[in-house]
């Protein structure tokens, strides 16, 4: 689900960033610095989730190997985690001006 919304979002900002430059509208360069700047977030919210998960997975398979898992390694699984779920609750927020786009998800809604 968060790699369709990311895919989405990127779609998105790269139309946005044509059409402001496309168009040399007016104010183009502050409406390329915000889509920029929405782009920043989906990058920091993909580069989460990726660490999010590997930390779960070496949890996960040191667990499975009987290794012990130290407390540092389970706190910061745990971190990861809870900065990928926050990021993605901030893109669930980026992609709700787009809602009404065909290819936009119900799921996707911000809970």
């Amino acid at each position: 689900m968060i790699d369709d919304l990311i895919h989405f979002l990127r779609a998105r900002c790269t139309e946005e960033r044509q059409s402001a430059m496309a168009l040399r509208m007016q104010n183009w360069q502050s409406v390329v610095a915000e889509v920029n700047s929405r782009q920043a977030v989906v990058d920091a919210c993909e580069r989460a989730t990726i660490l999010a998960a590997g930390a779960t997975r070496r949890v996960a398979e040191m667990t499975a190997e009987g290794i012990p898992v130290q407390t540092d390694d389970l706190v910061d699984a745990a971190r990861l985690e809870g900065q990928a779920a926050a990021l993605s609750h901030a893109l669930a927020l980026l992609a709700q001006p787009y809602a009404r786009h065909p290819h936009y998800q119900q799921e996707w809604r911000p809970r």
